[in-house]
């Protein structure tokens, strides 16, 4: 018995370091004889959020349908955040409005943990220490939808000038179906510049009407979300804003940090940088399958209409020929030179082979010296593989890295799937840019001008960043982005234990002359921000394949990709052997490391076709660079697989830093080894698991999983909470001499 109180002693202090705050959302719990997760369906859930100066309102409604087929009581009940003011609660019933009640923690605890026990399911224990409304609703009758409007009011603390936000998703879960229809939408107004905004757990839009409104929004249909929605958001008066986030888990390794670089929005006229844009057109005669010629000339008209004042340009198009609009080089956009240039992209149709070589070499040529002294863009499109003049993949690479004296930032555009993927990224990946590529679904025209949109406006070129004051490693990107107006860059990286107070020292060019900006950062970790360490992975993982996939296997490049995979639980093609059976998630690392090899061949000759375009897509999303580019933090759910087929990952979860593998009837900790680690088995919903619950509620956030779970303590132990086996009764001396040990050797008081 005293072996399994140290391994509870040892776990309290995990659970103390790694568990979340649990915020607000509403469930509706059904009689004790339905099961909870199968008696209502959420329709629909839609959240609005005004937030002022860190004062934030939370609008929410939410449409529940029963479906078990008969009249019902249910209990609406609502985890209250701390600090929260609840405003509105409206349910209308028979005509009337269902009022309801605020319960203090140990009440609403009560409530959790009786339900717990007689639904035999602990989804609910993780809401354990917070206060609720609670609110009676009856009659429900048979498939009769209850529509459910509240709202609450609460002031998010400024850490560092960074807001943090928090609205809890996952509580979706009890719905018996899938979800019609969720949205998050809300709009930021500040006194002080708005810098960064961003969403580490879910994909947003963001919009910037200026310096100090902004609105943000995620949507998605037909699904059951499962993660927190989080939003940071940062202010800073100065031209350039910084913020960093950190976290340490405190193992003696090396931290973790996120870093973002956000210009103003509202920017002096004369601060906008005067540019070069090439714009290269693929007119092939594949191009006219699906009118893509048509939905490129479309693209290029809308970004040859938005080239600012000052910039200077120019237009080709080729197929085994070239044409070019201005023969006598590179012209300053006016309203004459625009008219020329919608002219020249009106008049192409689809025909002839495809001459990548000849069409960029020409388009360097034409960056004099000039053109040399401004940020120069390369936008080049096109279908197909290349038929025409030099075909060679690596002599072509060669003839564009050579001939890009001037530096310029190739962006590419692969429509369709006839592409070679393996070009396309070196020629992007050799000459600052990136590449975006086109499903044959997908809108040429709408991708064009979002990357336009994006690139149009350069604050800072020729970035770099040092840290002044702590020793960082392994960041991310490796070489830095330009930096453009509207937009954000997030640097990932590592840092030495014992970091404090420092400095990030940021330079870069504006119109050739080099500027310098400094911002006092702190590299104090923060339990909150356990996201980054995945984060970091993720971009790790995207660097680490794309170098596999481009430039050739590698063992141990290999070894490390499954082990970060396994650790941080991002799934790609080259580790979803990892989540198929018990056998491959306890495979020895050398025996992993080897499936992932024979995997890595086939998608490395995948330079075409769904596959070779589903395997770049992967590693963009991995590195930050899909959709939002270097403004998303978030570690991507899903990967394309060799067929080109999107896989949304399943089988894993996530709180804080560790991730929880679905093994074998358990939610098993990804570092747990069976060969080195003994568990200590207790056994679900005994009284030993409850008093557990009681001493530790931190505990909640992870025996809320389900009713199996499995828990690394330490090296050599681990906590397996198992449905039918396992210890029963703990008494209240261990666990109390326990806790006060814990207590101390933490620094963290015994009575939580």
């Amino acid at each position: 018995m005293m072996r399994l109180g140290m391994a509870v002693a040892l776990l309290f202090a995990a659970l103390f370091v790694y568990a979340p705050a649990a915020l607000a959302d509403g469930i509706m719990i059904p009689p004790p004889d339905i099961p909870i997760k199968g008696a209502f369906a959420i329709r629909y859930h839609r959240v609005t959020l005004d937030i002022q100066d860190g004062f934030v309102r939370t609008e929410i409604d939410q449409e529940f349908e029963n479906l078990t087929g008969r009249r019902i009581e249910a209990d609406y009940v609502f985890p209250i955040p701390e600090g929260a003011v609840l405003e509105n609660f409206a349910i209308w019933v028979g005509g009337e409005k269902i009022t309801g009640k605020v319960l203090a923690a140990k009440e609403a605890r009560e409530i959790y943990e009786e339900i717990v026990r007689r639904q035999l399911d602990p989804a609910l224990l993780e809401y354990i220490g917070n206060d609720a409304f609670r609110a009676r609703v009856f009659p429900i009758e048979p498939h009769e939808r209850k529509r459910v409007q509240m709202s609450y009011t609460q002031m998010l603390k400024a850490d560092n000038g960074v807001y943090e936000y928090v609205y809890p998703l996952n509580t979706e879960k009890f719905s018996a179906q899938m979800l019609d229809e969720v949205t998050v939408s809300g709009k930021i107004r500040t006194t002080v510049p708005i810098k960064t905004i961003y969403s580490p757990s879910h994909a947003i839009s963001v919009n910037r009407k200026d310096d100090k409104h902004a609105s943000f929004s995620y949507e998605e249909s037909n699904v059951r979300p499962d993660i927190d929605f989080v939003l940071y958001y940062s202010v800073d008066a100065r031209e350039i804003g910084a913020s960093l986030l950190a976290y340490d888990a405190d193992d003696g390794e090396d931290g973790f940090f996120l870093a973002t670089i956000t210009p103003r929005v509202e920017s002096d006229d004369r601060r906008i940088i005067n540019k070069n844009f090439i714009f290269v057109l693929d007119k092939s005669g594949s191009m006219g399958d699906d009118n893509k010629i048509g939905q490129a000339k479309g693209a290029l008209r809308f970004v040859l209409r938005n080239l600012n004042e000052g910039d200077r340009f120019n237009v080709i198009a080729y197929s085994d020929e070239l044409w070019e609009c201005f023969e006598d080089g590179m012209k300053t956009f006016s309203p004459q030179t625009l008219r020329k240039a919608l002219k020249f992209v009106k008049q192409f149709d689809a025909a002839g082979g495809t001459n990548i070589n000849d069409a960029l070499l020409k388009a360097l040529d034409m960056l004099d010296e000039e053109g040399g002294k401004k940020p120069s863009y390369i936008v080049f499109l096109t279908d197909g593989l290349p038929t025409v003049g030099v075909t060679d993949e690596g002599s072509i690479i060669k003839h564009v890295t050579n001939a890009n004296r001037a530096g310029a930032r190739l962006f590419a555009f692969g429509v369709g799937y006839d592409v070679n993927t393996h070009l396309l990224d070196k020629l992007s990946e050799g000459n600052h840019g990136i590449t975006e590529y086109v499903r044959p679904n997908e809108d040429i025209e709408t991708k064009v001008s979002s990357l336009y949109a994006k690139i149009s406006s350069p604050v800072l070129t020729d970035v770099n960043l040092a840290v002044k004051g702590a020793k960082v490693k392994e960041l991310y990107p490796k070489e830095m982005p330009d930096l453009f107006k509207g937009n954000q860059l997030i640097i990932a990286g590592r840092f030495a234990p014992g970091a404090g107070s420092a400095t990030l020292e940021l330079t870069g060019k504006v119109d050739g002359k080099t500027r310098r900006f400094s911002f006092p950062v702190s590299f104090q970790s923060r339990r909150r921000h356990s996201f980054v360490p995945r984060v970091w992975a993720g971009r790790k993982i995207g660097y680490l394949t794309d170098e596999i996939r481009l430039h050739g296997m590698n063992e141990e490049l290999v070894a490390e990709i499954v082990r970060l995979s396994k650790r941080y639980g991002i799934i790609t093609e080259y580790t979803s052997f990892l989540i198929r059976d018990e056998r491959n998630f306890y495979a020895p690392e050398e025996d992993a490391a080897g499936m992932a090899m024979h995997r890595g061949v086939a998608l490395r000759e995948a330079k075409s076709g769904a596959g070779g375009v589903g395997q770049s897509q992967t590693a963009q999303k991995l590195k930050g660079q899909a959709a939002g580019g270097q403004g998303t933090a978030a570690a991507p759910q899903s990967y394309y697989d060799i067929a080109g087929e999107e896989v949304e990952v399943k089988g894993i979860k996530y709180l804080g830093d560790l991730s929880f593998f679905s093994v074998d009837g358990y939610w098993t900790d990804s570092r747990y080894d069976p060969d080195k680690q003994k568990a200590v088995e207790v056994r679900a919903f005994s009284p030993a698991y409850f008093e557990l619950l009681k001493q530790a509620p931190a505990l909640g956030k992870f025996v809320a999983l389900g009713k199996q779970v499995i828990l690394v303590l330490d090296d050599k132990s681990a906590l397996k909470i198992s449905a039918e086996e396992g210890v029963e009764e703990l008494t209240g001396e261990e666990v109390s001499q326990l806790t006060q040990q814990v207590g101390r050797q933490s620094g963290i008081s015994a009575s939580w």
